[in-house]
């Protein structure tokens, strides 16, 4: 559980910065700023409370995690409303019922804003990297089998979810990744191989722009190296997405994304269970299929 919770240090940590604006803003107008210190304290507090059960609870229900710094940048943008009375009595906003109708919509609101599906309709794109490293005690061959892709083999890829890796014709690819997502639902991913020596590093470039529902998701570069040590093998991955929608952006930075995948990676080799957001979709995927 540690693990799972570290790799969601960034959201949980954002989320407890803005619960204690909060705080400073309702306690500071409660009991007055004679004693700030007071008033820090119980911010801390409330702060330090709400990451805890973020913490025991992102780990539980991870399809549910985005709610945790959606909720704390509303309920700091309604304590500024209330600080500046537009809302009425300041903190009664969570006593009444309107009070509560007007967070859920100003949630519900900023979700969408944040992470809504309505970004690719835009032209506005962002781009992210996960650079990350880990060491093994599988052997350098072990390892190569599991974490790179193959046209002969793609169901031990060690995401366990891809399910066709072949050759295409196009000037600009030259592979094509269809990914499981459970049911009759796939992704599909056009890839060009640039980087290939056995049991070293591999590398390609992909691009998601395989139909108009899926312009401009995202694009980038991949890329892994291994070396051998003396109790297993070192690995170094690169993800890079040079192009993706700010509701794709976000979430790779808030979940770690490219120390997921090095977690994951590390995990499956040792033949550990996944605690990774990967890992996750590995079994939902698996229960769906």
């Amino acid at each position: 559980m540690f693990v799972s919770v570290y790799l969601q240090r960034r959201r949980i940590l954002f989320g407890m910065f803005f619960y204690f604006l909060s705080g400073l803003l309702l306690y500071g107008r409660f009991g007055g700023w004679a004693f700030p210190e007071f008033v820090i304290i119980q911010a801390l507090l409330l702060a330090v409370t709400l990451g805890l059960l973020a913490a025991l609870l992102i780990p539980m229900f991870p399809s549910y995690r985005n709610v945790f710094e959606t909720s704390a940048i509303i309920t700091f943008l309604m304590r500024i409303a209330e600080a500046f009375g537009f809302v009425g009595d300041f903190g009664m906003i969570f006593e009444t019922s309107w009070g509560y109708a007007a967070f859920g919509i100003g949630f519900a609101v900023l979700l969408n804003f944040l992470y809504g599906a309505w970004w690719s309709k835009t032209s506005v794109r962002l781009s992210w990297a996960g650079i990350s490293s880990f060491e093994t005690n599988a052997n350098i061959a072990e390892a190569w089998k599991k974490l790179v892709p193959k046209a002969d083999c793609p169901n031990e890829f060690y995401t366990g979810t891809l399910y066709e890796f072949s050759e295409i014709e196009d000037p600009n690819f030259s592979h094509k990744m269809k990914i499981r997502q459970g049911g009759p639902n796939f992704s599909e991913i056009q890839v060009m191989v640039v980087e290939e020596n056995a049991c070293s590093n591999f590398a390609y470039d992909f691009s998601a722009d395989v139909s108009e529902r899926n312009r401009g998701s995202y694009s980038g570069h991949w890329k892994i190296e291994m070396s051998p040590t003396e109790t297993g093998t070192k690995v170094k991955v690169e993800d890079r997405v040079t192009a993706t929608t700010p509701a794709y952006a976000l979430s790779f930075w808030f979940d770690d994304l490219g120390g997921q995948a090095a977690v994951s990676m590390k995990r499956i080799l040792e033949g550990h269970r996944d605690p990774t957001i990967l890992g996750w979709v590995r079994r939902q995927v698996s229960v769906l299929s």
